[in-house]
């Protein structure tokens, strides 16, 4: 196959690929070991060293064994960056427990949904679930809660403009909550504070080992979990490392902040595990505001950012309409990685210019990643960006453009479907094997690869372009959104017949989710059964689907368009609304 992209790495740099043999955990302690002093999480006034955090981990671990945890188990991880989210997430991992990844401000319904399928049995959340842990674990597994504040890690409570902020949007709440007959529930204090017995893991953690879940929409475009092998992420670190130049240790300490929740692949790979075992301090922060997020920046002083394009022309905007930053340098920062969506060229050339006015000698490089292959695939080089490119493959990543169903390369410059040969790919999509088998191919050359389900193209050096796709998702804030997943949580509604979402941006670019619905027959002619039904649907969307997922608008139809086969023809439906808006 053609490899064009090779003569733009550095002579002998897939060479320096390293294979880890261990777990997530075991790779993070190494990492302890070789720099013991260096500073390892930031959080407000808050800075532990990495000796300080394996220590943490360490009895974090002894106390999840205390409660009878152990290998095989799964937990529900419900947080947002704090550091109580990296104290658990390698602690499990220690004892190999699986942990599914979420995040504070998903809908309990989906929490429980998640529970229940994953078979967790603790959930690890922060105060604003805490009020409904009995909705949460009703007919679940789950018999031990654990709730976090984020203030647990802060000495006082400093940055107050940070804080104001946080509170006029709503996040900063500590609602009162009541203790439980049904589960176990411990503050982050009880619980850590214990005197219990060290925990000795005797048995080994494999690299096989199924470490992570994450439930996010598939390539098929529903809404799955996925399941991640500790050599999954394992791998990322090296593939991170090298692809940013970093494969030795800097020689200066570096610092890094992200606006990217947890619960997502990019961040879990690249900004939390690739920075931390790359020796890297990540600055952690629980609000994702363009305010906090700028804020923050302006505090810490970060030499890598990575965020989504929306936060970052957030970040930019926030700067230029403030005057006590307007004139401030960003001399110090080194690297600016673009990942989740595509960055339009002419909003791309803005934030160029934007840093260049700051100081700073850095470019926005734009990568290409999806979640079944949990971390970024692919990068523009700093040296070699292309417009409107996704870049070159990592190194140890492989990509080809192919014929969907014959499964043939395509030649240089012809459109075909983007493949994906990773180390860092998803093991499975738990119990379902036909889902799997959508998602993870076995070619003619014996490898097994991720089918995207994106339609691209490689030009002659061996950078790949997005062309369209052929899921029925969109990215919203660098958030997978899944036409199908909508109409799941539609299409139950009593006086719904068919559903068809669909999606269109207006002239600034802003995506809009319609819910096209054909409603039962006696309810088309009566407006106030239309409006009753109406309100039903967005009830239901709001505690089934978290809040960027939800329609903006309900139409209503007496029909829609069909295939051959009599299926909904949902191009006709979603060019019929282009056309209404234009």
């Amino acid at each position: 196959m053609d490899k064009s992209w090779l003569k733009f790495y550095s002579e002998g740099l897939e060479e320096r690929l390293v294979k880890f043999d261990g777990s997530a955990y075991d790779q993070l302690k190494k990492t302890a070991v070789l720099y013991p002093d260096a500073c390892a999480l930031s959080y407000y006034t808050y800075r532990i060293t990495y000796s300080e955090l394996i220590d943490i981990i360490d009895k974090t671990a002894d106390c999840l064994a205390h409660e009878g945890l152990k290998k095989g188990d799964s937990i529900l991880l419900a947080l947002p960056n704090i550091p109580a989210f990296i104290f658990f997430l390698y602690a499990a991992n220690k004892l190999g427990i699986i942990c599914s990844l979420s995040s504070d401000i998903v809908p309990k319904q989906l929490l429980k949904l998640m529970a229940i399928e994953e078979k967790s049995k603790c959930i690890i959340t922060t105060e604003e679930l805490a009020y409904v842990l009995d909705e949460i674990t009703m007919d679940t597994n789950i018999s031990l809660a654990v709730i976090c504040s984020l203030k647990d890690m802060m000495k006082h409570y400093p940055l107050f403009k940070t804080w104001f902020l946080a509170r006029r949007e709503g996040r900063f709440r500590s609602p009162k909550y009541q203790k439980l007959k049904s589960i176990k529930i411990l503050t982050w204090k009880e619980f850590f504070d214990r005197e219990v017995e060290k925990k000795e893991v005797t048995e080994k953690n494999l690299s096989s080992d199924i470490a992570f879940y994450l439930n996010v929409g598939s390539a098929s475009g529903e809404h799955k979990t996925e399941a991640y092998t500790n050599g999954s992420i394992t791998s990322a670190v090296s593939i991170v490392k090298l692809g940013l130049g970093y494969a030795d240790m800097p020689k200066t300490h570096l610092r890094s902040i992200t606006g990217i929740q947890n619960s997502y692949s990019s961040a879990l790979s690249i900004a939390m595990h690739g920075m931390l075992c790359s020796g890297i301090e990540v600055i952690l922060m629980p609000f994702d505001s363009p305010g906090v997020f700028s804020y923050t920046i302006f505090e810490k002083f970060p030499n890598i950012i990575i965020g989504y394009p929306e936060m970052l022309l957030s970040f930019m905007d926030f700067v230029k309409s403030n005057g006590r930053y307007a004139r401030k340098s960003f001399a110090y920062v080194r690297r600016v990685i673009s990942v989740g969506a595509a960055f339009p060229t002419l909003q791309k050339k803005r934030f160029d210019d934007f840093l260049a006015k700051h100081g700073s000698r850095t470019r926005v490089q734009v990568g290409y990643g999806l979640t079944e292959c949990l971390s970024v695939c692919s990068l523009n080089p700093l040296a070699e960006s292309r417009n409107n490119s996704l870049g070159i493959p990592l190194p140890g990543v492989i990509m080809k453009i192919v014929d969907s169903k014959s499964l043939m390369e395509m030649p240089i410059g012809q459109k075909g479907e983007i493949c994906v040969y990773s180390p860092t790919s998803l093991n499975s999509v738990l119990e379902d094997k036909e889902a799997t088998d959508r998602v993870l191919r076995k070619h003619r050359d014996g490898r097994y690869w991720v089918h995207t389900g994106d339609i691209g193209h490689m030009d002659e050096d061996g950078f790949f372009y997005f062309d369209y796709t052929e899921k029925r998702c969109v990215k919203i804030g660098g958030r997978t959104v899944s036409m199908r997943a909508v109409e799941d949580a539609i299409k139950d509604v009593y006086g719904v017949e068919e559903v068809c979402v669909v999606y269109y941006l207006d002239e600034s670019e802003t995506v809009h989710i319609v819910a096209v619905v054909v409603p039962v027959d006696r309810f088309l002619f009566d407006n106030d059964k239309l409006s009753e039904l109406k309100e039903k649907i967005n009830l239901e969307c709001s505690l089934m689907l978290p809040e960027y997922m939800r329609p903006s608008e309900v139409q209503y139809r007496a029909s829609f368009p069909k295939s051959g086969l009599g299926q909904i023809d949902h191009k006709q439906v979603e060019q019929d609304i282009i056309e209404s808006r234009t």
